[in-house]
């Protein structure tokens, strides 16, 4: 049965700095022509190369690269992005990454990634079955009141899903970046508060706990209610959970970065706001102390 996700050849078109720590690498190829062009926060992965000149002759195209991947050895990392643009008419895809430090495979390849080279990039191809929905965590049913939190790493995420909100849509967006020198593009319609906070070397995810202090939001949810006690009683909450988007409520929040800190965030939300866990969707992209594959 043919699988949404693909490994896919691809060719580094551009690279370009949109700000000191945000990194934009433009890919190409002809296989990038069938890619579904949705993004929202859909995830995608690059496959690293283990070595300059690393052409991956050892790496299965196609829907079946995963268990052969596993198999390697030496097995080239992988690395989860959101596609920041898509346009299969040109057989091209944008990703931003944030420029982190070289301690990890991501952030040397980032600093040092130049045009021409050769990478796999696994991603939605749109000729299959399910393509449009795979991958997307972004689920506001009918909701047009709208909480958007996330650090750096949700960045390109919260930009798609901003350009995609209906023009009546209200509500706050919440993005944390490195330095207050990342202006970062970020559009949205009239009735979305966004606020970009420059963390400066503050601990990532606590501007965003700071500000969501302050925030009233859902503004009509009771105070206390019966379903924060109970929240409390689970200490551990999944690092990553979707709403429900058949949730009869207006409101809708989203949540991506430091899983810790996004954690605590949404305590918040459930406990001190009394916000339904049904209509939070909340996603720990990334733990601090701890590598991807």
């Amino acid at each position: 049965m043919p699988t949404p996700y693909e490994c896919l050849d691809a060719t580094v078109a551009a690279v370009a700095d949109l700000t000191p720590s945000i990194r934009r690498v433009t890919f190409h190829g002809p296989a990038l022509g069938r890619v579904h062009p949705r993004c929202l926060d859909r995830r995608i992965k690059l496959v690293l190369p283990r070595h300059q000149g690393d052409l991956f002759e050892d790496m299965p195209r196609g829907g079946d690269w995963y268990q052969s991947w596993q198999r390697l050895d030496p097995r080239p990392a992988l690395r989860t992005y959101t596609a920041r643009q898509v346009r299969p008419a040109s057989a091209e895809v944008d990703i931003d990454v944030i420029r982190h430090g070289t301690a990890g495979p991501a952030g040397r390849w980032i600093e040092q990634v130049r045009p021409g080279e050769r990478l796999l990039l696994v991603l939605p191809v749109a000729d299959v079955d399910g393509s449009d929905e795979l991958g997307i965590a972004w689920r506001p049913g009918a909701a047009r009141e709208v909480l958007i939190a996330g650090d750096a790493t949700a960045a390109p995420a919260i930009a798609n899903i901003l350009a995609s909100l209906p023009a009546d849509a209200t509500g706050t967006a919440l993005v944390e970046l490195p330095t207050s020198q990342d202006h970062y593009p970020l559009q949205a319609p009239p009735g979305i508060d966004v606020r970009v906070l420059a963390c400066d070397g503050a601990a990532p995810g606590s501007l965003l706990e700071q500000e969501l202090a302050a925030v009233a939001w859902p503004p009509d949810c009771p105070l206390p209610s019966r379903q924060a006690v109970e929240d409390q009683t689970v200490p551990d909450a999944p690092l990553w959970q979707e709403a429900q988007t058949d949730a009869d409520t207006r409101h809708y929040a989203w949540l991506a970065g430091e899983s810790t800190a996004i954690t605590r965030i949404r305590r918040h939300l459930v406990q001190a706001r009394g916000c339904p866990r049904q209509c939070i969707s909340f996603m720990g992209y990334w733990r601090a102390g701890r590598a991807e594959c």
